[in-house]
């Protein structure tokens, strides 16, 4: 049977408010979260490599803007733009962390789109102190924290919202519309321009041993892997993944390169296990590389539906800050029967 399941980044039962000069999240039902209401995120775990834990979202969380002609709680956050300078109608996204006993999340905004890791301490302005939050790469809290406790840390994007400035460096947030919200972003572009998913190239799988992508570069933060009508000649096969930092020429398999939510160290990292053998049924699911060029450890994250699969998708990393520039599939006994393999990138947005 075909099974579906929670995925990293999966959120439930949360929502956004604006109500006067205060931005809230809070319960979808527009109730405070608490213990007869409380949201969750299926979030990657910051204490086992590889896994992910369900994490409750115990309280309300917001800030005070500028609209009700005051100082607000986030006056002098800068976000890369000029001070003194007024901005319009400005997209901002919102993202969790979790909290250092992953039993909390925070709740953070910033103006960079589809990011995996949070900044550097430096970086991170919370309502205390939102002066932190200068560059357009920073993170502001929308409660007090720690900084350093949520710094270069998983982060799951959970919806946007859009924002204006005043000379006085103050935000206002703008009210929210059908394109904002929890899951909601702006739309973009579905060709060429920035923020915009593009097509790179395609593999069709033929009784194939592997299907492998090369040439992955920083043109794109994202890399997305679109798997279509996936069949396996043998039930109860697992499909695994591997990277390589030589453009193919090898791919990574030492015993502890990866991690998993099944195994915090592998030689791979196992993205679906158990898939059923039955012909014609395909599988179908996006597996998603977080900005492989970085130097930073690089994630993975499967979304979608297996056939016969008997635990959910995993999310995995690699544990290296070497740059990823290629990938490659396969079972782990059997081959790819058939399935349609389309790699994209995600342009900077």
């Amino acid at each position: 049977m075909q099974r579906l399941f929670y995925y990293p980044g999966y959120t439930n039962h949360l929502g956004f408010a604006k109500s006067g000069n205060d931005f809230v999240v809070r319960s979808s039902d527009g109730r405070d979260a608490g213990s007869i209401n409380m949201p969750f995120l299926i979030f990657p775990s910051r204490v086992n490599e590889g896994s992910t834990e369900k994490i409750e979202f115990r309280a309300n969380q917001g800030f005070t803007d500028a609209g009700g002609g005051g100082a607000s709680e986030i006056i002098g956050a800068l976000f890369g733009t000029t001070t003194g300078v007024a901005e319009s109608a400005t997209p901002f996204y919102v993202y969790a962390i979790s909290n250092p006993d992953e039993d909390n999340l925070v709740i953070f905004l910033s103006r960079q789109k589809d990011v995996n890791q949070s900044p550097v301490t430096a970086d991170i302005g919370d309502t205390n102190d939102p002066t932190n939050a200068i560059t357009i790469d920073a993170f502001f809290a929308v409660s007090s924290i720690t900084e350093a406790d949520y710094a270069e840390q998983p982060c799951v994007m959970i919806g946007s919202i859009e924002m204006s400035k005043d000379t006085s460096d103050d935000w206002t947030v703008s009210a929210l519309t059908a394109e904002h919200g929890v899951n909601r972003y702006p739309k973009i572009a579905t060709g060429g321009g920035g923020g915009a998913w593009e097509f790179i190239s395609s593999a069709e799988a033929s009784a194939s041993s592997s299907i492998a992508f090369t040439d992955l570069s920083s043109d794109y933060i994202k890399y997305m892997v679109a798997i279509d009508g996936l069949d396996t000649p043998n039930t109860g096969t697992n499909l695994n993944m591997r990277t390589s930092s030589n453009n193919g020429s090898s791919y990574d398999s030492g015993s502890s390169d990866y991690a998993w939510d099944g195994d915090s160290v592998d030689s791979e990292i196992t993205i679906a296990e158990s898939l059923g053998g039955a012909a014609g049924v395909g599988s179908s699911f996006n597996v998603y590389i977080g900005n492989p060029s970085e130097t930073k450890w690089t994630y993975i994250y499967p979304v979608g539906a297996f056939y016969g699969g008997v635990s959910p998708p995993n999310v995995g990393v690699r544990k290296s800050t070497t740059a990823v520039n290629a990938i490659l599939f396969f079972m782990s006994s059997s081959t790819l029967t058939s399935g349609t393999f389309k790699l994209y990138g995600l342009n900077p947005s």
